[in-house]
């Protein structure tokens, strides 16, 4: 007989059939309400091992980061995948999101005398970019917001 930990393994997630069947997009998950921390870090490290191969598949060089936000965006939206599916991780990630920014900090800093050569170039295209970034996030945003309430204005 194994020894008991004390943890129930099925208490990790709950069922919820009944709500499923009712429901009109198709899910990945329809049973599962919630899923414990190693489901929902195997779907979101899942979609980037499809996005990296997807990368490596296409003629031109394309950031699998990317493709990896646009395929979890297209399986939000068609109900593939619920945000309670990967809620906690997301939270986890956007909560240490600081963290994450050491490495590239650390890179920058490795080729200073590269980027010292252009930097009133580098400068002028971050200054002209990061608000041109933020209007055209504005813009989708409202625009998307009119979508929902249906009223959809394009301009």
């Amino acid at each position: 007989m194994p020894p008991q930990s004390g943890i129930d393994p099925s208490a990790s997630f709950q069922t919820g059939m009944e709500g499923a069947a009712s429901h009109p997009r198709l899910s990945l998950f329809p049973e599962v309400i919630t899923l414990n921390i190693m489901g929902e870090i195997a779907i979101i490290f899942g979609i980037c091992l499809v996005s990296e191969g997807i990368s490596a598949l296409l003629p031109i060089p394309f950031p699998a980061s990317v493709i990896s936000l646009l395929i979890l965006l297209a399986l939000l939206l068609c109900g593939a995948v619920k945000d309670r599916h990967i809620r906690r991780t997301c939270g986890f990630f956007t909560s240490n999101m600081a963290f994450f920014f050491i490495p590239p900090c650390v890179g920058i800093l490795e080729h200073v005398s590269t980027l010292s050569a252009v930097l009133v170039p580098f400068l002028f295209i971050s200054v002209i970019t990061t608000p041109l970034v933020y209007l055209v996030t504005a813009w989708v945003i409202q625009l998307m917001m009119r979508m929902r309430k249906g009223g959809a204005r394009h301009g």
